[in-house]
């Protein structure tokens, strides 16, 4: 059991697939597949979301989610070159704040799980300044 989450309304976007991170740009809800220098807000696809149809993103609450290699608990989030997952790997300019490993462990094929707290991709040089 996973607990409360909140979801967004959004509107899919080509090899969108379940557990993607994707980017929300508040223009027009459609989305974009999370990837290193993005700057938008941040959530996690529920299901497969392609072009032309409409589905969830997990935007608060504790969700199961794409990443490169074993998370680390309460890990930093960052994009990585890899659309649609990301990295507990210190990349400058690609941390996602309001998102963090909740696990420390891989859920089967490359998935960790992550808390989120409505999260955003900014252009930030780094988390300590």
């Amino acid at each position: 059991a996973y607990g409360t989450g909140e979801f967004q309304y959004v509107k899919g976007v080509a090899s969108c697939a379940a557990k993607d991170w994707v980017g929300i740009p508040s223009d027009n809800f459609t989305l974009v597949r999370a990837v290193a220098n993005g700057n938008y807000p941040v959530g996690v696809a529920m299901a497969a979301l392609t072009a032309s149809y409409y589905g969830w993103a997990q935007i608060s609450g504790k969700a199961i989610a794409n990443c490169l290699t074993s998370f680390a608990d309460n890990g930093y989030v960052y994009l990585t070159a890899t659309a649609g997952s990301v990295d507990d790997a210190s990349v400058a300019g690609d941390w996602i704040s309001g998102a963090v490993g909740a696990s420390g462990a891989v859920v089967g094929d490359l998935h960790a799980e992550f808390e989120l707290s409505r999260p955003f991709a900014g252009q930030r040089v780094s988390i300590a300044g």
